[in-house]
Order: structure tokens, then C-alpha cells, then sequence
């Protein structure tokens, strides 16, 4: 095909796609375009955005009672309740394809069609497999349900919890590293996280800092999110010691937030948040504790804000699980990942005390 008809080839085929006529031939032929190129991806999303942007501003009453009753000059979008899932989803799909896959299964297009997703935010998907530790790495296999970023983000943590439990001595796994503090042994994303300058971002302090992965959008309720976990502390041999003293063991933690410019006329929320678990699963019915700070940032690529969180470990506890997260709401929130947003100078310090002082971690 003529590289300079592609565009219009998009066009026309996301235009069939919205008008919900689209076949299934033209769907996996939708599909190839968009993972074939960025360019093609990004035609593809600018055409979402409109149709999107149009969607709510004619789901205004003001507008929409302002609008002629002719059936042939009034705009309707009976299309969005039905399908917005699907192509949120897709759009999701090729985000996370830029980020975190080199492989995606045509098949993944073809559910869409079958009209079988409910799925509410861009590119949740759940995966239940124990060989593959990384969600975001999962999407050959990817089937996209009502779930949430929280959720992605739990399923990071208790592989982390499965892989410290078993005491191994490798030195990392394909999502991140393993250290050991004495008495405290972790888990860690932070490399996996980490860029130099990015996109008119300098970091807080040093070279580096870390790096949020694209927002999880959701059409029906005007939300971006994204909640990243970065540690996964095994305190289990740091609470012999607090039972032995008779002392709480306390864990501090301190951060700092910022994104960088784009289209975006709205700050975002940040929040850092440290759970305690009983257990190797992160599911709430094991969470013994659960604390979340959180800040609003500005539009200012050089000003850093920062959260300070700290808690008493209970006594049940094996695990702490260290959470970030970037928000946004409202109209603004489908621009979201039209910025970037980071976090630096992440402190972790345990203590119990004067027995036992560790960090940072």
C-alpha cells in the first residue's frame, strides 16, 4: 500500500470501528497497521482524542440542549457506552506496546470484536501465571477485564513476595532486583525504573530517577492512574528482633514528584503508600496496615514536591509493600500521558530503637 494512503486508511477503519461496522478482517488489518509503525499509533490516538474530546463536550446538558432537534444536524455518539471499552482498550494495547512489549498477539484484537470486554481503564488485563512475574510483559496473552491499576500493581508485589520467600540467591528477576540489608532483604524496581534527563526533566539529585509507566485511562469515569510498585521489604527477620526487645519497628519513607510538559492544563496527585502483609499474597484479606500520603504537584518541569510517610510495623507482618502513584481526573485526564511523570530520592529506613537501624534501603 502507498505509504502516503495509509493515513487515510487508518481513518477510515477507526472511523469503522467507532461507527461499530467495522468487520473482523478489517480489525486484524486495523491491528497490523498499528503495530506496524509509531506514526501509525499516533494517527490512531489522535483520532480518539477528538472523537473523545467531542464525546464529552456533547455530553455537556448545556450543549447538548443548545444543539438543533433536526435528526440530521445533531450530534450523537450512541457508540461510546457500547464500544468505548474496546477501543480504550486497544489504545492501551499499543501504549503498552511501546513500553513494555516487543510482541503482540493479533488475537488480542479479535476478543475486542467479540464484544466480550467490560474493561473500564486503558490497558488493564489481569494474568494469573506464575512464570511471568511482569504483568506488563504479559499482553500476548492479555485478557482484559474489569480490573484496575491498583490491581496490576498488586500482582508486582506478590511476585516479589513469592520470589523472597523462597530464599533465593539469584540476583535479580526479570522485573527486579534482590539485595540484602542484614536483618531486611528486598525486592526492587528501581533500576527497572530508572532514565537520565527526560523529556525537560532533570532529576532531584544525581543522574537518574524514576520514571512512571503511561497512565491507565478510563473513558466512563474521566480518571487517569497509574500505581507503580517499587520495593517489597521481607521484615520477617526484623521482627524477631522487635519481639526480642520489645520495641516497635518502625519504617520511614520519604519521595519527591514531578512531570514533565505537555498538554495537560492540570497538575496531577502523587501519593506514596506503605501496606503490611501477613502472607506472600497482596490481596486486601492479608493486609494488615495500609498508609497512603499524598500531594498535588504544578505544570513546573523543575519543581519537585515532596511526601514524607512512616509506620509501625504489626507484629504479624512478612511483608511491606512500597506503592507510588500519579493521578489525575477530569477532562484533563485523557491528555494525561501527553506528560510524563517521575519520582527521585526515594529513603527507605527501618528501626528499631537503638537495636536496629537500617537504610537507606
Amino acid at each position: 500500500m502507498n505509504e502516503k494512503s495509509t493515513p487515510k486508511e487508518i481513518a477510515r477503519l477507526t472511523s469503522s470501528l467507532l461507527d461499530e461496522t467495522i468487520s473482523r478482517q478489517d480489525l486484524v488489518y486495523l491491528n497490523s497497521l498499528l503495530l506496524s509503525s509509531k506514526e501509525h499509533r499516533k494517527k490512531y490516538l489522535e483520532i480518539i482524542q477528538l472523537e473523545s474530546l467531542l464525546h464529552w463536550e456533547a455530553s455537556d446538558s448545556s450543549v447538548l440542549e443548545a444543539l438543533p432537534s433536526k435528526k440530521t444536524e445533531t450530534i450523537f455518539f450512541p457508540w461510546i457506552s457500547s464500544i468505548a471499552a474496546i477501543f480504550l482498550a486497544i489504545a492501551g494495547s499499543w501504549w503498552s506496546f511501546l513500553h513494555f512489549s516487543s510482541e503482540v498477539d493479533s488475537r488480542i484484537l479479535s476478543s475486542f470484536a467479540s464484544g466480550t470486554t467490560q474493561d473500564r481503564f486503558v490497558g488493564s488485563y489481569n494474568t494469573t501465571s506464575s512464570s511471568n512475574p511482569n504483568p506488563y510483559r504479559a499482553l500476548g496473552n492479555a485478557q482484559f477485564t474489569d480490573v484496575n491499576p491498583l490491581m496490576i500493581a498488586n500482582e508486582f508485589a506478590t511476585r516479589a513476595m513469592e520470589l523472597l520467600s523462597a530464599d533465593s540467591h539469584n540476583n535479580g528477576s526479570p522485573t527486579g532486583t534482590l539485595e540484602n540489608y542484614g536483618a531486611l532483604n528486598s525486592w526492587s524496581r528501581l533500576s527497572d525504573l530508572s532514565v537520565a534527563a527526560n523529556s525537560g526533566v532533570l532529576p532531584s539529585r544525581g543522574e537518574s530517577m524514576l520514571q512512571f509507566s503511561p497512565l491507565f485511562i478510563s473513558m466512563d469515569t474521566q480518571e487517569a492512574q497509574i500505581v507503580e510498585t517499587v520495593q517489597v521489604l521481607d521484615v520477617r527477620e526484623a521482627l524477631k528482633i522487635s519481639k526480642k526487645t520489645q520495641l516497635p519497628p518502625l519504617i520511614s519513607a520519604s519521595v519527591k514528584f514531578n512531570q514533565s510538559h505537555g498538554e495537560c492544563q492540570e497538575s496531577a496527585e502523587y501519593g506514596l503508600s506503605l501496606s503490611a502483609y501477613r502472607g506472600t499474597e497482596a490481596e486486601e484479606g492479608n493486609r494488615l496496615l495500609h498508609v497512603e500520603k499524598s500531594t498535588s504537584g504544578d505544570l513546573n518541569p523543575s519543581t519537585w514536591h515532596e511526601i514524607r510517610s512512616e509506620i509501625e510495623i504489626p507484629a504479624e507482618t512478612d511483608f511491606v509493600v512500597v506503592s507510588l502513584s500519579t493521578r489525575k481526573s477530569g477532562p484533563d485526564a485523557l491528555l494525561a500521558n501527553t506528560s510524563a511523570y517521575f519520582s527521585d530520592d526515594l529513603e527507605l529506613s527501618l528501626s528499631i530503637g537503638n537495636h536496629l537501624e537500617v537504610g537507606p534501603i
